[in-house]
């Protein structure tokens, strides 16, 4: 068997979120583990293979880790920004 691709896995990833009422959101991977956790310092410096430490600040971690973390942050950020236009919406409305 082929493995998926990308459009494969985001098609199956929709319509498993519409069948169970989930909100799906997609986020931007860009130097997610090429950013510091710590400083937001980028650079592809900063990451060697599977290992993180930014060449700022030295923070230093798993490179999976810091791009798990900095995706999940920048979920945080986009969910509470859909949710204070919604929140503008109710209180215009």
């Amino acid at each position: 068997m082929a493995p998926w691709t990308y459009r494969q896995v985001l098609n199956r990833a929709k319509a498993k979120a519409e069948e169970n009422r989930v909100r799906l959101l997609l986020v931007p991977p860009a130097n997610t583990s090429r950013a510091c956790l710590h400083c937001r310092v980028v650079s592809k410096k900063s990451r060697t293979g599977e290992y993180f430490r930014c060449v700022a600040c030295g923070h230093a971690r798993d490179a999976d880790w810091v791009g798990a973390l900095n995706v999940l942050d920048r979920t945080e950020r986009l969910t509470r920004s859909v949710e204070s236009l919604v929140l503008q919406e109710v209180e215009c409305g």
